[in-house]
């Protein structure tokens, strides 16, 4: 439903609006090469589980693995996020919470130095 409400189970929530101009954050991450199989999803798993409790989007995170593995150079898994606005998203990066996750999390699961961050501004009601 477009505007600010979403029908859910008949009932009608109030949400944030996609009408309004917001800061996307796409980041793509490749997974220390020594993980393979069920390590790579837990790895994978880990990430998403810490960077979820890190505020600062004003919806969850949305994290993923490609729907075609072979299309994406070697990148592993996904995650984008939505903030208010540019402020908001640069208060998040320089949080102690997100800093910490980068550095205790992301940074031993990760090829760190190859990670994507893609950060625009989506106008108001262009999805």
């Amino acid at each position: 439903m477009r505007g600010n409400h979403l029908l859910r189970f008949g009932f009608v929530t109030p949400i944030a609006t996609i009408d309004d101009p917001y800061t996307l954050l796409l980041v793509l991450f490749k997974l220390d090469s020594k993980l393979e199989g069920v390590a790579k999803e837990q790895a994978a798993q880990e990430i998403a589980d810490a960077l979820g409790k890190v505020p600062g989007p004003f919806v969850p995170m949305q994290f993923g693995a490609p729907l075609f593995p072979e299309r994406t150079k070697g990148y592993d898994f996904a995650l984008f996020a939505r903030f208010k606005d540019r402020d908001a998203l640069d208060k998040y990066a320089v949080s102690q919470e997100h800093l910490d996750v980068v550095e205790n999390v992301i940074r031993p699961r990760t090829k760190l130095e190859e990670t994507i961050d893609y950060d625009l501004e989506i106008p108001d009601d262009t999805w």
